[in-house]
């Protein structure tokens, strides 16, 4: 009788640890898959002054300048480039009004806040975004010019 016992409790604890282990490998392949298809739908990358410039000329992107107007005033990077600045208390809210579809080329100043505001694209789920590393100074830096 006693035998039987240890035999039951033996094949419960191999049942047991069976579904276990098949259970992690599921988290595992999950993991796995999600990691596969955020790598496959989104880009949010660093790119220089003159990927930017090449981007830029393609006309198949939307230039985002998310310094202060009184920075865009004085000069921004392309014709048709949009200001919507990271210090507004309402940048979330105007971002989360864009397209997330389409391709979106940003900068700032220095390349600080482009890199807070990279984070910020991926949250919030848009699908192709470029930040200029080091913002219009290195665009100047690079010999590019400005437009006032």
């Amino acid at each position: 009788m006693k035998k039987k016992y240890i035999f039951l409790i033996l094949v419960i604890s191999l049942v047991l640890l069976g579904v276990f282990i098949k259970s992690e490998d599921n988290n595992d392949n999950f993991e796995k898959k999600v990691a596969v298809v955020d790598n496959l739908n989104y880009i949010n990358n660093s790119i220089d002054s003159q990927e930017f410039k090449n981007k830029m000329e393609t006309g198949k992107y939307i230039i985002l300048d998310i310094r202060s107007f009184n920075y865009y005033e004085k000069g921004r990077i392309g014709e048709n480039t949009i200001n919507i600045s990271f210090f507004d208390d309402g940048f979330l809210d105007k971002l989360k009004k864009l397209d997330k579809n389409k391709k979106y080329l940003y900068y700032c100043g220095s390349g600080m806040k482009s890199l807070e505001a990279k984070e910020i694209f991926k949250e919030l789920g848009f699908r192709e975004t470029y930040e200029l590393n080091g913002g219009e100074r290195e665009w100047l830096k690079s010999g590019f010019e400005v437009i006032k």
